[in-house]
């Protein structure tokens, strides 16, 4: 009975000590700390096209609101329907951060397109402006490609927003 006993204690004491230096406790969350809080690098920004294709003239507006993302703007799809959104429609979580995984803010500044030289009436053009977490406005270059990607990602609000 004395050896039942002693390997009870023995196997509480064991728990104990155990359950003292966290074995078995579940891992404890991570918490942001001083300095690991995340500051976008823009708040807002504007991107408009214009092009010889009716398709690709439009212009969007994505701001990061107090509470919620908003998109607003003029956009037409393909079937020629025109969306013209100015109170601004709700952006998912999702839609932003794949918004910001696109690295808007390191797109080289936009050059002026040189004095000496007429550009041409039916040539694309796409501006992107950047409004950055400190309040500056920057000119950003951004390609055709990257227009159509966010055109094709936030035509469906406009969509959406129609029903």
């Amino acid at each position: 009975m004395k050896k039942l006993l002693r390997l009870a204690v023995l196997i509480m004491c064991i728990t104990w000590l155990l359950a003292l230096f966290g074995c078995g406790k579940e891992k404890p969350h991570m918490l942001d700390g001083p300095g690991m809080e995340y500051t976008p690098e823009w708040t807002e920004f504007t991107l408009s096209r214009s092009d010889s294709y009716a398709q690709h003239n439009f212009s969007f507006t994505v701001t990061e609101g107090d509470t919620e993302p908003m998109v607003s703007g003029v956009c037409r799809d393909e079937d020629g329907n025109e969306y013209d959104v100015e109170t601004g429609i709700v952006l998912t979580g999702e839609t932003l951060w794949t918004l910001r995984r696109l690295n808007l803010e390191q797109l080289p500044e936009e050059e002026p397109w040189p004095e000496d030289l007429e550009m041409p009436l039916d040539m694309e053009n796409v501006k992107l402006t950047l409004t950055l977490s400190d309040g500056t406005v920057v000119k950003k270059n951004a390609s055709s490609n990257l227009s159509i990607e966010i055109y094709n990602l936030l035509l469906p609000y406009f969509i959406n927003n129609q029903s």
